[in-house]
């Protein structure tokens, strides 16, 4: 990270400590828009002040952003290397890296995790990799996170640890969303290497949320975890579904053929894994609410 996004971590961190406010009343002060971990992150520079944080601090604590707003505006405006990726060749190399997914990995494990709270449309959406390089100097991950049929359906996403985001949006037929991101890890793996990285998607709006969840691979992975938290509203009943060959085929009900039953714990709480899935076809959960 650069001196404008240590230097506002740090500025935040003191004009906290002022207040009295640990990290975890700060964020409870702030209507718990981001995560401990997050203020912790910035506080220490390892990431940079994202728009939800800035949105939420400024109505909160107005005096404090009156104080903060030059160093946001540097920091958010910084790039987010100090490495030399601005000299021409680096740029050509990684524009032609772009074209394609994933990388040289192997990727050990994918835990995509929903989390629901006052309503039945998820609040957060967070993605953990855990990737083994196969060749040294690997440096970054394509991929294509999620789409969407919701015409409605907004999302702010930011990565929680292991390196910088890089999204670019794009918007297909049928109301479709389509998240196009590149995660650079700031630093060259050896071969062989482990390498763990996690983004979280808020969910802005989605005024006609689905009742199933569905992971299709484009690439190999040794396991696919779901794992979702309902801590509102709870699912009357659950299923897993998969491998299918499209959407169209998804069992809408418990005892539907190709539903296996899941058990959800009495604080809403489930998991549903897939070992070795297959590429190319839909696995998945789902629910009914009635």
């Amino acid at each position: 990270m650069t001196s404008d996004v240590l230097n506002f971590g740090g500025s935040l961190k003191a004009m906290r400590r002022q207040k009295g406010l640990t990290q975890s009343q700060f964020v409870a002060r702030l209507g718990s828009v981001v995560a401990r971990s997050t203020i912790a992150n910035v506080e220490a520079g390892r990431e940079r002040p994202s728009e939800r944080l800035w949105a939420a601090i400024s109505e909160v604590f107005p005096e404090m952003a009156d104080h903060l707003k030059q160093v946001y505006a540097s920091a958010r405006s910084s790039p987010t290397s100090d490495s030399p990726l601005n000299h021409t060749a680096s740029r050509r190399s990684r524009s032609l890296k772009s074209l394609t997914l994933g990388g040289a990995f192997e990727i050990e494990r994918l835990d995509i995790v929903y989390v629901f709270r006052e309503s039945r449309a998820p609040e957060e959406i967070l993605e953990i990799r855990t990737l083994r390089s196969l060749s040294a100097g690997e440096d970054e991950f394509r991929l294509k996170m999620k789409h969407s049929s919701s015409t409605g359906f907004e999302s702010t996403p930011e990565v929680l640890w292991g390196g910088e985001l890089i999204d670019e949006v794009r918007s297909g037929a049928h109301g479709q969303t389509v998240y196009l991101r590149t995660v650079q890890f700031g630093r060259s793996l050896g071969r062989g290497e482990q390498h763990v990285f996690a983004l979280r998607s808020w969910v802005e709006r989605d005024p006609d949320p689905d009742t199933s969840v569905t992971v299709t691979l484009s690439l190999a992975a040794k396991l696919v975890g779901i794992h979702l938290n309902f801590s509102g509203p709870k699912p009357r009943a659950m299923w897993s579904f998969g491998p299918i060959a499209d959407a169209t085929l998804e069992p809408r009900a418990v005892d539907a053929p190709g539903a296996s039953p899941v058990r959800l714990a009495p604080n809403g709480v489930t998991s549903v894994v897939f070992p070795e899935p297959h590429v190319g076809v839909d696995y998945g959960v789902a629910w009914s609410w009635t």
